[in-house]
């Protein structure tokens, strides 16, 4: 369930940042190679939600 948490975060971030809403691009992608794009997601996902709580606290400070 934290593996699918991360991994839909990380599509999700990836999405914006990395393919900038190209869907088709993304696709293309996974297409080519599923398991490497899935742990990238995971990867980033993993990394940027502790991240995004560590920069929430200091801003509440």
């Amino acid at each position: 369930m934290v593996g699918f948490v991360f991994g839909a975060f990380g599509a999700f971030i990836r999405w914006i940042f990395i393919y900038n809403l190209n869907s088709k691009k993304m696709g293309e992608a996974y297409n080519t190679n599923p398991q490497v794009e899935d742990a990238k997601n995971s990867y980033a996902g993993l990394f940027l939600v502790p991240l995004g709580i560590i920069v929430g606290i200091f801003i509440k400070y």
